[in-house]
């Protein structure tokens, strides 16, 4: 293994840490689940990012995998204790998701990256909202954690537009959640 493949996994393995942590809180009670509906959808954009990440040949789609096993845990206990919620939140989440689809269906795997990518950012605009409104210094691992992840991500990949756009911008949202909260 080396050194860039070390930082690649370093970051896959860091990046769905705090959602396993939640999953433990959550099972044991402390941690209020999501919804099943939110938290599904999450999922399906995180595997749209690792297929499309996959298909474009980058060396980095190890980071989505993580993130892909992440909150497929965090689904799971949702369904076990959680409750099935639609609000406007998963309606706009639905329409980001359906909207990357299609892009990467019809103009291929690396629009479809960018496109995922900007809706996993859309997706998540209205916690954005509730953060600015509401700061929560409780969540502060929360955002930091993809932020280590990515920036490794970045430091092992090989700085191609398709290996450190998804990253990138990870770590401007996730980076504007922890200064915010």
């Amino acid at each position: 293994m080396t050194f860039i493949d070390f930082l690649q996994l370093t970051g896959a393995i860091i990046g769905p840490l705090v959602l396993f942590w939640y999953s433990i809180q959550v099972s044991r009670g402390r941690a209020e689940p999501g919804s099943i509906a939110t938290w599904s959808m999450w999922t399906i954009l995180d595997i749209i990012l690792l297929v499309t990440a996959w298909q474009t040949g980058t060396d980095t789609w190890i980071l989505p995998f993580g993130w892909v096993v992440g909150s497929a845990v965090v689904t799971i206990l949702c369904i076990k204790h959680g409750t099935w919620m639609w609000s406007r939140r998963e309606t706009f989440s639905l329409i980001c998701t359906v909207i990357a689809t299609i892009i990467w269906q019809y103009l291929g795997p690396e629009k479809g990256l960018v496109a995922g990518t900007l809706a996993l950012v859309f997706a998540g605009i209205p916690i954005l909202g509730d953060m600015i409104k509401t700061p929560s210094p409780s969540t502060l691992l929360l955002w930091v954690t993809p932020v280590i992840a990515c920036s490794m991500t970045i430091l092992g990949s090989d700085f191609t537009f398709n290996s450190v756009f998804l990253p990138s911008v990870s770590i401007c949202y996730n980076g504007l959640m922890a200064y915010l909260s």
